[in-house]
């Protein structure tokens, strides 16, 4: 129970299938936040609380630390913060390990910016390992490395099934229209994926 993880301490990998159940418990609150067009913009282990829902295999999930939210307008030129004022940052605002390719840009993000964070959470649980880390080196070239990686998807991990590979796979395309089209639809394909595995 509590974060998946606390300040700079490792992600202990997972199980497959309980990675992709704690996914769909993740979704599942993004869902809500989506519905009422709040892109979070700094998802990682560190703001995911997670407990266990009774005494079945569900999860419960809180998400936490909704600093630097914005809201989703639909409009690739802009993002809005919390009193509707167009946001023009000069740096990206969030946790640069998890941030999506046009997070990265400073271009306008929407729900499918934080289905791409989702993908790095879940590979992280997955494997230990984020799938994009931030290169240890002075910040403007570990940007323009990091940003250069977000194009070409992970090799499948031998321990990592088919099927969950492509979920995150999909979840992590460098093209937003390539990703889920909601969290809804990526909890639904997490969800089939459980399904066919008992």
């Amino acid at each position: 129970r509590g974060l998946l993880r606390r300040g700079q301490g490792k992600v202990r990998p997972l199980s497959p299938v309980k990675v992709a159940r704690i996914g769909i418990a993740l979704l599942r609150g993004l869902a809500t936040m989506h519905f009422h067009r709040i892109v979070h913009r700094d998802l990682k282990p560190d703001n995911i609380f997670v407990r266990r829902a009774g005494q079945g295999d569900d999860y419960e999930i809180k998400i936490l630390d909704l600093g630097v939210w914005a809201y989703d307008t639909g409009d690739e030129s802009s993002t809005r913060s919390l009193p509707g004022i167009d946001k023009r940052e000069e740096s990206p605002v969030g946790t640069y390990s998890y941030m999506s390719p046009e997070q990265m840009a400073l271009s306008s993000v929407t729900a499918g910016s934080d289905l791409h964070t989702v993908g790095s959470v879940l590979w992280e649980l997955a494997t230990g390992k984020l799938p994009y880390p931030m290169p240890k080196r002075e910040l403007p070239p570990a940007l323009r490395e990091r940003a250069e990686a977000l194009k070409h998807l992970p090799d499948r991990p031998v321990a990592m099934p088919e099927g969950l590979y492509q979920v995150l796979a999909k979840a992590m395309a460098f093209d937003p229209q390539d990703r889920f089209p909601s969290a809804e639809a990526m909890k639904v394909a997490l969800k089939d994926w459980v399904e066919g595995e008992l």
